[in-house]
């Protein structure tokens, strides 16, 4: 049978990628733009560097950094614009999310906002400017308290750990779940007046491979937990207050840690702003490379640190 050639090369797929190279492009394009811009930061209505986040809560006391804490305040810039595969993953996991918040809602035993509303139920601290949004909070039938979810996605493989015993809940996972109870606790008087005190959510991971396979982790309420950790954040407000930059060690490393390892190894502003303000004996932030670093990438009128610097501020000042 006669094949054209057009025919061969795509059985034999070796004709160029149209859609794909159009998608690379795409995503290359958009997200190097909300890089070098800034864009995209204020998912609650907030700008994202204004507040300490229950997403980034420490887990662990003795490596939870002070500095990484301010640079964050400061909002500098990361070193690069995130990739395809990163961002990807995040969508899926979104979709995920809402995917089932939806259903609940629908079934009619979501209490909280449903995905369709443009801001989410959040709380906040003014005393430590920890914030705190809730993804979905459930009334299961013949319940009479509610249960925060957290959705999760993971692969197949991790989930199919989880559901073995093999491996547990991440630990950001579980310090973000802890804080929306912590949050649930202290607002549940006017959110839900009649319903009984909240005692646990649940970390609901959901595999992105095949969505019937999945795992839940009962997290109980642990208050002293989640304020012991709090003290922490009100430490950094002060420091950020104070324009400090913590240093307590002389030789090595700033805090006594090492580079190469946790929490050091994956962090975002080691190597362009931590390390160098480090090397160069920087504790002033208002000094900090942080600044020329982001100057560099959004440009002399795409960042300013007083600015920056004042839009925390302004948001705190009446009622810290």
């Amino acid at each position: 049978m006669y094949r054209s050639l057009h025919e061969t090369y795509a059985k034999l797929d070796l004709l160029p990628k149209v859609v794909d190279e159009l998608t690379d492009l795409a995503y290359q394009t958009v997200l190097e733009k909300k890089f070098t811009q800034d864009l995209g930061n204020s998912p609650h209505g907030r700008p994202w560097h204004t507040s300490f986040h229950a997403s980034q809560f420490p887990m662990d006391k003795e490596f939870a950094c002070p500095r990484k804490a301010v640079y964050r305040l400061a909002n500098f810039t990361e070193p690069e614009a995130p990739s395809r595969w990163l961002v990807g993953l995040g969508e899926i996991g979104k979709a995920i999310e809402v995917a089932l918040t939806s259903k609940w809602h629908e079934l009619g035993v979501l209490i909280s906002p449903p995905p369709t509303e443009p801001i989410q139920l959040g709380a906040q601290d003014e005393d430590s400017w920890l914030t705190c949004s809730f993804d979905s909070v459930l009334l299961p039938f013949d319940w009479n308290k509610p249960l925060p979810v957290e959705v999760k996605s993971k692969s197949l493989e991790n989930v199919q750990k989880m559901i073995l015993g093999d491996k547990g809940p991440d630990d950001s996972h579980v310090a973000q779940l802890s804080v929306q109870l912590y949050f649930l606790r202290k607002n549940q008087k006017k959110w839900w007046p009649n319903l009984n005190p909240v005692t646990h959510g649940v970390i609901y991971y959901v595999a992105r491979d095949d969505p019937n396979v999945t795992k839940e982790f009962n997290i109980p309420l642990d208050i002293p937990w989640v304020e012991e950790r709090i003290d922490l954040l009100k430490e950094w407000k002060d420091n950020f207050l104070r324009e400090e930059i913590t240093q307590t060690q002389e030789k090595s490393h700033p805090l006594g840690w090492k580079w190469s390892e946790l929490p050091c190894k994956w962090c975002p502003f080691k190597r362009d702003i931590c390390k160098p303000d480090w090397q160069e004996g920087i504790t002033d932030l208002s000094e900090s490379n942080g600044i020329k670093r982001t100057i560099a990438v959004r440009g002399d009128e795409g960042y300013s640190y007083s600015e920056s610097r004042r839009t925390v501020i302004d948001r705190w000042l009446d009622k810290s």
